[in-house]
């Protein structure tokens, strides 16, 4: 697939996207940090638990139970401005006649520290693994800076600018990849309630030496609702594109996840 045609995908989220930012904000909500991952801020620990089932399409058509924890914590940090972390570990599982097919399992570190009102810096380190697409282990080390050129009481917009150290190994036989590259990213959040939420992130990472042939396009588009005071009820669809993957197929990934979580 082409990269124009995995870009005409992924306007359809901006598309949506843009509807929420002409939402009426009159109502007087509590202020709060938005981040895509981490939908229940506060100011002591959070952490959260789900589990649930996922669609997949694309390099395999697998039905698969999903897993994720995820911790929250944030501080004073520069200049007396909030510095958060966010621990957030997922995990898939398919079994076809009783073979394992399609596992993958995923870490990421985040921090974020706020400048201003606006400005902010970012860092993130990330493992992530499935070696039935010839990914016996990807690391992800990212750095730089983000502005809200949006925000509201009940809504945030953020574009995040920033450099990458890559490393890709590989359980095939292809040679391992060391590279940096250039990351952008969009990530809207919207507030229907103080408890439900609409969240969506677009990623492109590209490879420096290769801008125009090894590059990673990603869109998330999510909702988040409460059922209780620690009970949610999830639903999400991920798209993932990567032009240069170590099988050498160009496939669109699609995966539809909803998943019940618990929140403590």
């Amino acid at each position: 697939m082409k990269k124009t045609n995995i870009v005409f995908t992924i306007l359809l989220h901006i598309a949506l996207l843009s509807s929420f930012l002409e939402a009426d904000n009159s109502k007087h909500m509590k202020k709060y940090y938005v981040n895509y991952k981490t939908l229940n801020i506060s100011d002591e620990l959070a952490k959260s638990i789900a589990f649930g089932l996922t669609s997949t399409t694309g390099t395999t058509n697998t039905l698969n139970l999903n897993g994720r924890f995820r911790t929250f914590f944030s501080f004073l940090g520069i200049n007396d401005k909030t510095f958060k972390i966010l621990f957030d570990s997922k995990v898939y599982l398919t079994k076809t006649d009783n073979i394992k097919n399609n596992e993958e399992y995923r870490v990421d570190l985040d921090f974020e520290q706020s400048f201003d009102e606006d400005w902010l810096g970012y860092g993130t380190l990330s493992w992530f693994k499935n070696t039935f697409k010839n990914y016996d282990a990807v690391f992800y080390n990212n750095i730089g800076i983000g502005n809200k050129i949006l925000r509201g009481e009940m809504y945030s917009l953020t574009l995040k600018f920033g450099l990458g150290y890559n490393k890709e190994i590989y359980s095939n036989t292809q040679a391992n990849k060391i590279y940096l590259s250039l990351n952008q990213y969009i990530e809207y959040n919207y507030k229907f309630t103080s408890e439900n939420h609409f969240y969506t992130k677009i990623a492109l990472i590209e490879n420096i030496k290769n801008f125009s042939n090894d590059y990673e396009m990603l869109s998330i588009l999510g909702f988040d609702f409460m059922l209780s005071e620690n009970f949610s009820f999830s639903i999400e669809q991920e798209i993932y594109f990567d032009a240069l993957r170590p099988e050498g197929d160009e496939t669109v990934d699609t995966r539809s996840v909803a998943k019940i979580g618990y929140r403590f």
